[in-house]
C-alpha cells in the first residue's frame, strides 16, 4: 500500500455517493488510500467556501486525485467557483482524455479516444457584459498549449498502439482562433511519421461518431468540441453512465466520470458506478499501478458481461450490487493469478 494518499473530492448528487464507494473498492482490492476533501455546490451553500489555498496544498501533497461530479448553478453565484474548473486551471491539468469504448451487446460499436484541450477556449472564463443588449465571451488559443497538448495527443497515441489521429476543429468559420489549433496540430503530426494524421470539422465528426464511428481512432480537439463530442460518443455507444475521463498536468492527474451530479436519482442508490470504475482505471495506470488497472478493467468488463447492470443500462441492480460483482471478479482473477 503507497503511504501517499489520493485526494477523494466527492462533490454532489450522485458524484459523492460514487466517489465514496468506487474508493472503498480500491482501497478494499487495491490498498489505494484516500484524503477526503470537502467541495462542489452544497459544500459552498453550506458554508461559503469552495476549495481554498490550505484544500489546494492538502491535494498537492497527495499523488492524484477522485474527483465525483459537481452541481454547476445555471447562472452567475456571487463567490462560487466550479471546484473542477479550479482544479484544472490551478493544476493546470491542460489534456483531458477521454475514451469512449462500446461494451453493452448491441449492433452499436465505438472505440474510440478523445484528447481534448482542458483549460482553455470558450471554458477559459473570459466573459464580459458589454450593456444589456451584448455579452461576449472571448475563445483563448494559445501556441505554447496547443502544441504540448498536440504532443500528448501523439505520444498517448503511440503508447497505446493507435494509428490514427484526427484534429476536429471549425477553422473555416474561426480562422484564427482553430485555424491556429488545426495548424499547429497539423505541423505536430509531421513529427509522428507512423501516425495518418487526418482533420475533420466538428460538425462533420458528430455527424460520424453516430453513423460510421470507425473512421476514428484517437481525436484531438478544442476545450467545448472535445465536451460535446464526447458526449455524442457515449450517446451513440453505451451510455453516459459508462464514459470515463482523465485530466493530466505537470504535476498530477484526476480522474473523473463525464457524466453529471444526477439530482434526480441522487440518493437512490442506482447510479450507474461504471463510469467511476474506468475513469479509477486511467488513475491507476497514470499512477503506475498498471497491474492493478488491468485488473479492476477486466472485473468490470466481466461483471457487464455478466448483466450486472443498473436501470439507466437496462438492469435492475443498484450500485451496491454491480460495485460487490466487480470487487468479487477483482477478487477472484487475483486467486486465478496465484
Amino acid at each position: 500500500m503507497n503511504s501517499v494518499p489520493v485526494a477523494l473530492i466527492g462533490c454532489d448528487g450522485i458524484g459523492r455517493e460514487l466517489a465514496q464507494a468506487v474508493s472503498r473498492l480500491l482501497n478494499s482490492c487495491f490498498g489505494v488510500g484516500f484524503l477526503e476533501i470537502e467541495a462542489g455546490y452544497e459544500h459552498f451553500r453550506r458554508t461559503g467556501r469552495t476549495l481554498d489555498a490550505e484544500d489546494l496544498q492538502r491535494i498537492r501533497s497527495c499523488r492524484g486525485i477522485l474527483f465525483g461530479a459537481t452541481r454547476s448553478p445555471r447562472s452567475r453565484v456571487a463567490g462560487y467557483e466550479s471546484p473542477i474548473l479550479l482544479l484544472r486551471k490551478h493544476f493546470d491539468l491542460f489534456a483531458n482524455i477521454r475514451p469512449v469504448k462500446s461494451r453493452l451487446k448491441g449492433e452499436r460499436k465505438m472505440d474510440v479516444i478523445i484528447v481534448r484541450e482542458n483549460i482553455e477556449g470558450l471554458y477559459a472564463g473570459r466573459e464580459r457584459s458589454n450593456g444589456p443588449e451584448e455579452a461576449v465571451a472571448e475563445k483563448v488559443v494559445t501556441a505554447r498549449n496547443t502544441e504540448r497538448l498536440a504532443r500528448f495527443a501523439f505520444e498517448h497515441a503511440r503508447h497505446l498502439g493507435r494509428t490514427r489521429v484526427t484534429v476536429v476543429h471549425k477553422s473555416n468559420v474561426l480562422k484564427l482562433s482553430d485555424g491556429m489549433f488545426r495548424g499547429i496540430c497539423l505541423e505536430v503530426g509531421r513529427d509522428y511519421p507512423d501516425m495518418e494524421v487526418r482533420e475533420e470539422l466538428v460538425d462533420a465528426a458528430a455527424y460520424h461518431l453516430v453513423r460510421d464511428a470507425g473512421r476514428f481512432d484517437v481525436i484531438l480537439t478544442m476545450n467545448m468540441y472535445g465536451d460535446i463530442l464526447s458526449d455524442v460518443a457515449a450517446g451513440a455507444s453505451d451510455g453516459l453512465g459508462f464514459a470515463p475521463s482523465l485530466s493530466i498536468g505537470p504535476e498530477t492527474a484526476l480522474a473523473e466520470p463525464v457524466h453529471g451530479s444526477a439530482p434526480d436519482i441522487a440518493g437512490k442508490g442506482i447510479a450507474n458506478p461504471y463510469g467511476m470504475v474506468f475513469s479509477s482505471c486511467l488513475l491507476l495506470e497514470r499512477l503506475g499501478q498498471e497491474q492493478d488497472s488491468r485488473a479492476l478493467r477486466a472485473a468490470a468488463e466481466q461483471a457487464i458481461a455478466e448483466a450486472f447492470l443498473t436501470p439507466d443500462a437496462g438492469g435492475s441492480h443498484s450500485t451496491e450490487e454491480v460495485l460487490c460483482a466487480v470487487e468479487q471478479n477483482v477478487r477472484a482473477g487475483s486467486r486465478q493469478a496465484e
